[in-house]
């Protein structure tokens, strides 16, 4: 596993960490993988340490051949190479894969329990707060009340959605069941069909769970194949909608009444 995925092994133990929920089988094979990495990394024994064992041996009127130390050392230093090392680090990340590979459904359902009560309290505060950015705290807390508890709680829940958005992706990027796409990222908060998709003009837009809610999205976290199932959606529509674009232009360059006007 290269540097940038344990970057993102990381974000993901710690995104779902933040969710408050759970996925066990994952955080202790991040914790295994850790740990042999770290141990595979210090194999090593300074050189000079073979010497005063050898030294030491000699010193006793011992074989250093038949030493125990001088043993240890000589066979520590025989696998303790770069090659090894990078190869037992390999197999450790490679261990993590597998083991998030085997847990993505469980990892998502467990992320769901506090996502949805995020997107239930994010719908509570939309109906008292109204069409206003959270951002704008001056407008809200001055209502007082009921309405600037409702905005503490939605920015706790939006830093909860935000949590399993970015724990999905790393999912997706750790396992390499789905490319992190930024044309598709809202899809990963909500499912969305192709005409709300051109009208709200999502593609490439980073968009806030608060920010979707105001757009009348509801907020959904799908699995890992629900997630490629939202894109291929919106990826079809879209290739319909060329295909069907050119054609009329080829009707309308050639004089031909367009295939979709002939009943009109």
């Amino acid at each position: 596993m290269n540097i940038s995925d344990r970057s993102t092994a990381s974000v993901l133990i710690g995104s779902i960490g933040s969710t408050g929920a759970t996925a066990p089988k994952i955080a202790d094979a991040y914790a295994h993988a850790v740990q042999i990495s770290k141990s595979a990394s210090e194999l090593y024994i300074p050189q000079d340490s073979l010497s005063l064992a050898v030294f030491a041996a000699l010193e006793d009127g011992r074989d250093p051949g038949n030493d125990e130390e001088v043993r240890r050392i000589v066979a520590t230093n025989t696998f303790a190479n770069p090659g090894i090392t990078q190869s037992l680090d390999t197999l450790a990340w490679e261990g993590f894969r597998t083991v998030c590979r085997s847990n993505l459904l469980t990892a998502v359902k467990a992320m769901r329990v506090p996502f949805d009560a995020g997107a239930a309290t994010l719908a509570k505060a939309h109906a008292l707060i109204g069409d206003v950015p959270l951002e704008d705290t001056a407008t809200i807390i001055a209502r007082g009340g009921e309405v600037a508890e409702a905005w503490a709680q939605a920015t706790k829940a939006v830093k909860v959605i935000d949590a399993a958005d970015n724990a999905l992706q790393a999912l997706g990027t750790i396992t390499r069941t789905s490319s992190n796409d930024r044309r598709y990222r809202v899809l990963r908060l909500a499912e969305v069909d192709y005409a709300t998709w051109i009208t709200l003009e999502l593609e490439g837009r980073k968009v806030s769970p608060w920010e979707a809610v105001r757009m009348g999205l509801t907020l959904s976290l799908p699995t890992v194949a629900e997630y490629r199932e939202r894109v291929s959606v919106i990826t079809t529509a879209q290739a319909q909608a060329q295909m069907l674009e050119q054609q009329t232009g080829r009707d309308n360059a050639s004089g031909k009444r367009p295939a979709n006007q002939l009943l009109a």
